[in-house]
C-alpha cells in the first residue's frame, strides 16, 4: 500500500510537470506566429526586387555615404550642417551609421564638415573663404575641409 501512495504523487507531479511544460511551450510560440507573416513579406519584397533585378532600398545611399566616407579621416569628429531649411534628423542619422567610428557633429567648427541640402544662396559653405569643397556627391551632399582657422 506504501508503495501505490508514493507512485500516485510522483504520476501527478509527472503530469503537472508535463501539462505545464506544454503551456509554457505554447506561451512562447505564439509571438512566433506573427513573425511569419512578417518573414514572408520580406521573402515576397526580396524576391520581386531580384525578380525586378533592383537593389534594395537604401543600397544606393549606403554605396554613395561609403564613397563619401573614402574622403574623410578614419576617425575623430566631422561637423555637419543642414543648409536645407528642413529636418535633416535622417539624413544625419544615416550618416552617423555609415561613418562610424568617426562622430557626426552639428557644427562647422571641424577640419571637415559635411553639408547636407541644396544650399539656398549664401548660406552653405560653398561660399564661405574658410572652406574648400573636397567632393560633391549627387545635389544635396558635399564634403568641404578647412583651410585657415
Amino acid at each position: 500500500m506504501s508503495s501505490e501512495s508514493e507512485t500516485s504523487p510522483r504520476a501527478w507531479l509527472r503530469s503537472s510537470r508535463a501539462i505545464a511544460s506544454g503551456a509554457v511551450l505554447l506561451l512562447l510560440g505564439l509571438p512566433t506566429s506573427d513573425l511569419l507573416r512578417v518573414a514572408q513579406w520580406n521573402l515576397h519584397i526580396w524576391g520581386r526586387l531580384r525578380q525586378l533585378a533592383r537593389d534594395a532600398p537604401g543600397t544606393s545611399q549606403d554605396r554613395l555615404n561609403q564613397e563619401l566616407a573614402s574622403y574623410l579621416p578614419p576617425t575623430g569628429i566631422i561637423g555637419f550642417l543642414n543648409v536645407s531649411g528642413g529636418d535633416a534628423r535622417r539624413a544625419w542619422f544615416f550618416l552617423q551609421y555609415s561613418l562610424a567610428p568617426r562622430t557626426l557633429v552639428p557644427s562647422i567648427d571641424q577640419e571637415f564638415v559635411i553639408e547636407y541640402g541644396v544650399s539656398p544662396g549664401a548660406n552653405g559653405l560653398g561660399r564661405d573663404a574658410r572652406f574648400a569643397l573636397v567632393k560633391a556627391f549627387a545635389d544635396d551632399l558635399r564634403v568641404f575641409r578647412r583651410i585657415s582657422r
